[in-house]
């Protein structure tokens, strides 16, 4: 990690700011690491912007680790969520009443939340969208990979699913639409 750093950091143009990534399976179970990585990185970028982000399951992310995070603004966090407390926890292992959501919404207001749509969850795809948005958070959304979306009872229920969301935004226009609205069109293809 420290080489990979040190490369970084030389060979970055001094003003340009540099994004480190945690990620792959739950990276808070390294936290130790976490700590020593992101201090190597505070030690020796000077005065070199950059910034420090994990994807994570937020299970982990509570006590000494909710602590450190508050300490260190540079880092931030993407929490992985599915949506409803039902939804989530069909394909996350129950893990809903583990994630502090207060956490996550007073230390990173302008971070998406990341909810991942299985064929499962697809009826409750709105609203898991829509229940996010209530209690305050941006959502970012992405079909999972390995299943058949363009499988005919696959699209009548995204294309229910949108509808309801559609009519979501039109009654609550202050809200950001999820990214799943945003895609351009020939992503949908």
């Amino acid at each position: 990690a420290r080489a990979i750093i040190d490369r970084e950091l030389a060979n970055t143009e001094p003003d340009r700011e540099i994004e480190f990534d945690f990620f792959g399976g739950e990276p808070f179970l390294a936290f130790a690491l976490i700590k020593e990585i992101a201090e190597y990185i505070c030690d020796n970028a000077g005065d070199r912007p950059y910034v420090l982000f994990a994807s994570t399951n937020g299970t982990l992310i509570h006590g000494e680790i909710q602590d450190w995070l508050r300490e260190h603004p540079c880092f931030y966090c993407g929490l992985s969520l599915d949506g409803t407390r039902e939804a989530h926890n069909l394909n996350r292992c129950n893990s809903y009443d583990d994630i502090d959501l207060d956490f996550f919404l007073e230390q990173y207001p302008e971070q998406d939340v990341k909810m991942t749509i299985a064929k499962n969850t697809l009826p409750m795809f709105a609203d898991g969208v829509i229940e996010l948005h209530e209690k305050g958070f941006l959502v970012s959304c992405n079909l999972a990979y390995g299943i058949d979306w363009s499988d005919s009872s696959n699209a009548e229920i995204l294309e229910n699913q949108l509808t309801k969301l559609i009519e979501y935004y039109l009654e609550h226009p202050n809200i950001e639409p999820c990214s799943m609205l945003n895609m351009s069109i020939e992503t949908v293809g």
